[in-house]
């Protein structure tokens, strides 16, 4: 596991959603991803905001309550390359950089 030693209450959530026994930690890791996820995510759609983004964030926040990503590594691995930026705000591909540029073109 990265980061900080999980918190007992994340504990307490991996054991409640029968995360691995025998590896609680992967199942922290994973929901910390999602809900980093779901604040770049909102982050990124305050300031580039569109309809659909609205059901973006409303899709990658229902994964994190619901722990689908911290259950499971396909989960996790689809919100990465769902997620329009990096993990430091940046677009995470071209794609996403011609949506930002576009935007503010107008």
């Amino acid at each position: 596991m990265t980061g900080p030693r999980p918190h007992p209450s994340e504990l307490r959530d991996a054991a409640r959603y029968r995360a691995d026994p025998a590896d609680p930690g992967a199942f922290v890791t994973r929901q910390r991803n999602a809900r980093l996820r779901v604040a770049l995510m909102s982050a990124f759609y305050l300031r580039y905001p569109c309809r659909m983004g609205q059901l973006h964030v409303l899709a990658t926040a229902g994964i994190a309550v619901a722990r689908f990503a911290a259950l499971s590594e396909v989960y996790d691995v689809i919100g990465d390359h769902l997620l329009p930026v990096d993990r430091g705000g940046q677009p995470r591909n071209e794609a996403w950089a011609n949506y930002v540029r576009a935007f503010d073109e107008g």
